[in-house]
């Protein structure tokens, strides 16, 4: 387990997932954010459309400067961006590059500006503690499909929900037994329902 508290200050959680949501995955995005959010966690998310909106709106409601947004290029969905969010662009980024050709099952043959956003996954899950992904269906394809291969590769926590939320509660509890104080109002528990 992690120390919550690491040499930032703050465990990083990455949350990614599908650009279409069903109502139940975004209530449960919303909710698992919620709780992190609460824990005094940083998200790093792709700010993509769908669960990683979801999330970072989450955040953005009482703790922007606790987001990270990694972008595919400058100017993706910038209209999202809140001012006190730290973003972060893929940039030719060796080992984001090289995610792609050695993880992604048609890595070579993707266009620019899919290579882009399968490598900004790299980077998300990278300067992540653990991974929490919403796939679509419980399909683990597209850019979430490739965000697990990344949290996979360099062994991450990795929570695929709705299966693992037995285990993405253990792990939040985990994080919040090393709290010296516990924090008020949304818990956990709250995922339950």
């Amino acid at each position: 387990m992690h120390e919550l508290l690491s040499k930032r200050g703050r465990i990083r959680l990455a949350i990614i997932g599908t650009r279409h949501t069903s109502q139940m995955m975004a209530g449960l995005c919303r909710k698992v954010a919620t709780a992190f959010r609460e824990l005094g966690c940083e998200l790093v998310t792709g700010n993509a459309v769908g669960i990683d909106s979801i999330a970072r709106d989450v955040w953005n409601e009482l703790y922007p400067e606790r987001v990270i947004l990694v972008l595919p290029w400058e100017g993706y969905n910038t209209d999202r961006i809140h001012p006190a969010n730290r973003v972060v662009i893929y940039r030719n980024q060796r080992e984001w590059t090289d995610s792609v050709t050695r993880l992604h099952p048609a890595g070579k043959a993707l266009k620019s500006g899919a290579f882009k956003l399968h490598a900004r996954n790299y980077g998300i899950v990278e300067m992540a503690e653990a991974v929490v992904a919403f796939p679509n269906d419980g399909k683990k394809g597209g850019g979430t499909g490739q965000g697990i291969r990344v949290a996979r590769a360099l062994g991450k926590p990795l929570f695929v929900l709705p299966g693992d939320l037995v285990a993405l509660r253990e792990y939040y509890q985990g994080l919040r037994n090393q709290l010296p104080v516990k924090p008020v109002g949304y818990l956990m528990e709250e995922m339950k329902r």
